[in-house]
Parts: C-alpha cells; sequence; structure tokens
C-alpha cells in the first residue's frame, strides 16, 4: 500500500492533502482547471479521500500516486499556501508537510 511507511498523524495529513487539493483548486477554479493541474479530476480524488478516511491507505498505483503527489505539490509550490492556510488546511507547519511530501517522493521512485 502507498502509505505503509507513515504514521497514523502523517496519513492524516495526506488525506487533508488531498482535501486541500479540492478546496484550494477545484473550489475556486472548476473541474477543467483542477483536471489539468492535477492530471485526474475530482471525484475520483474525492474517493481517495473516502477511502483513507474508511481503511487508512490508498492503492500504491499510479493514480494514488499522482494524486498524492499532485496535491502535495500544487498546495506547497503550485498554489503555494501561505503557512496560516497550511496549518488550518493540513494541520501542520509547511516545512513538516514539505517532509512528509518528501518522505513519499522517495518511497515511490
Amino acid at each position: 500500500m502507498l502509505l505503509d511507511h507513515l504514521n497514523d498523524g502523517e496519513r492524516e495529513v495526506v488525506r487533508r492533502a488531498l482535501e486541500g487539493s479540492l478546496r484550494f483548486l477545484f473550489e475556486p477554479y472548476g473541474e477543467v482547471e483542477y483536471s489539468l493541474r492535477m492530471g485526474l479530476d475530482s471525484a475520483v480524488v474525492r474517493a481517495m479521500v473516502a477511502r483513507l478516511a474508511e481503511t487508512g491507505d490508498l492503492a500504491d498505483d499510479y493514480v494514488g500516486r499522482r494524486a498524492v503527489n499532485n496535491s502535495f505539490n500544487e498546495l506547497l509550490n503550485g498554489l503555494g499556501i501561505s503557512e496560516a492556510e497550511c496549518l488550518t488546511a493540513l494541520g501542520v507547519a509547511r516545512a513538516e508537510a514539505l517532509r512528509i511530501y518528501r518522505t513519499l517522493s522517495r518511497s515511490v521512485g
């Protein structure tokens, strides 16, 4: 599974990052922009949020890796949410979110 090596708190940050991509990208810009930037439509990401809340993990496949990677990338780099927005949306500081993002990036190659 994709998140096997993360603890429960880190998994929660991943779930919140997926939700954050919907909040900060889909809600203001709509499906077309969301799909172009994420490479997935919002329904797929919403299903992943539900699966993660239910099972605590995601399938380690192309879609799962893309959704997690692109959510963190958009929030931390593309959209560049502020420290305050990061604390509110992800529950952690930007530096901690970046550490989790890097951990995931290394684990999937």
